[in-house]
C-alpha cells in the first residue's frame, strides 16, 4: 500500500461526516471499488479497519479507524472544515541529549514476542549488574520508547534502555527468551551465513598478532552478526579482551552460485581496560 499519499477519499470516510458539509465545487467524483479481499495487518495482526477502497491502483482506508490503529487521535472541526489529527506519546517526552553511559561486559541476545511475532534485540549486562536492551530492536518491534531514559552503550555508540525502563513503559510487557549463542539479525537466509561463519572460522580464529608471532591467540567470542546493507554485514567480537568490529560483504560466486566473502576490514573498539572508567567495582 502507498501509505504517504494523500489520503484524499480516506478523509471523506470519517465517521459523522455530512456530505453537505462541504460545498458541491469543492467534491470530485471518482470511481472506486470495495475490496474485500483486502486486509490490514498490525504489526501481523489483523485489524478491523472497516471497508478498504482501490482506486487507480491505491488503496484508501479510514482515517478514523487508521489513526486508532497507530494511536493518534482523529476528530472534526464543522466549522472550519478541518480534520485534526493529534498524534498520542507513551508518557513524558525525553531530552535526545540527556542520557546515561555505561559500557558492556556480557553480551546477551533476546528474541521477544509482541502480537505474536518474534523479533530479535541485542542486549548486554554492565558491572551492577544491570539489563539493557538496544532501542532500535525494540521499536523494530514495535516497543515506543520515547519515555523511556536512554543509555548510551560505549563500546557500541548506541542507545540502549535499561530493563527497568522498559518494564516502566512498555504495556504490555513483551515476553523474553533467550537467544543463544552468536546472535543475526537481518539475516535468514542460510547460504549467506554459511559463507559468514566460514569466514570466522577461517579469518578471525587463526588470527595472529602482528606484533608477537608466538603469542597465543584464543578463538574470537561473536557477539552479534548483524545485516547492514544489502550484502554487508557487521560482525562484533571480542578477541583477547578487546572489542572488535569487522565490516564484511558477500558476493555470489561466478562457478557455483555460493556465497564466498569479497572483502573486510577490522577497527579495533578497544580493550576492557579503555572501558575502565565507565565501571564500579
Amino acid at each position: 500500500m502507498k501509505w504517504r499519499r494523500t489520503f484524499l477519499l480516506a478523509l471523506l470516510l470519517l465517521a459523522g461526516f455530512a456530505a453537505g458539509a462541504v460545498a458541491a465545487s469543492q467534491v470530485e467524483k471518482v470511481t472506486a471499488y470495495i475490496r474485500h479481499d483486502f486486509q490490514v495487518l498490525l504489526n501481523g495482526k489483523k485489524a478491523d479497519v472497516g471497508n478498504i477502497l482501490l482506486m487507480d491502483g491505491t488503496s484508501y482506508l479510514p482515517l478514523r479507524s487508521l489513526g486508532q490503529l497507530l494511536g493518534a487521535e482523529v476528530a472534526f472541526d464543522a466549522s472550519t472544515n478541518s480534520i485534526h489529527v493529534t498524534r498520542k506519546t507513551a508518557g513524558p517526552q525525553v531530552d535526545p541529549d540527556d542520557y546515561d553511559t555505561t559500557s558492556l561486559v556480557m553480551a546477551n541476545g533476546y528474541t521477544i514476542t509482541v502480537d505474536d511475532r518474534e523479533f530479535p534485540v541485542f542486549s548486554f549486562v554492565d558491572t551492577h549488574f544491570k539489563t539493557y536492551y538496544r532501542v532500535r530492536d525494540l521499536e523494530r518491534a514495535g516497543i515506543d520508547t520515547s519515555g523511556a531514559r536512554k543509555t548510551k552503550e560505549a563500546v557500541t555508540k548506541q542507545f540502549f534502555v535499561s530493563e527497568t525502563e522498559l518494564k516502566r513503559v512498555a504495556d504490555p510487557y513483551p515476553k523474553f527468551k533467550l537467544y543463544g549463542y552468536r546472535m543475526v539479525i537481518g539475516e535468514n537466509e542460510p547460504d549467506r551465513l554459511v559463507a559468514i561463519d566460514k569466514f570466522i572460522e577461517d579469518s578471525l580464529r587463526f588470527y595472529v598478532d602482528p606484533a608477537n608471532t608466538y603469542a597465543y591467540v584464543p578463538p574470537p567470542t561473536i557477539l552479534l552478526i548483524e545485516t547492514e546493507t544489502e550484502n554487508e554485514y557487521e560482525i562484533l567480537a571480542m578477541e583477547n579482551q578487546e572489542f572488535k568490529k569487522y565490516i564484511v560483504k558477500t558476493k555470489k560466486n561466478d562457478r557455483d552460485g555460493s556465497w564466498v566473502i569479497s572483502y573486510f576490514k577490522r577497527e579495533h573498539l578497544g580493550s576492557l581496560d579503555d572501558y575502565m572508567g565507565y565501571y564500579s567495582f
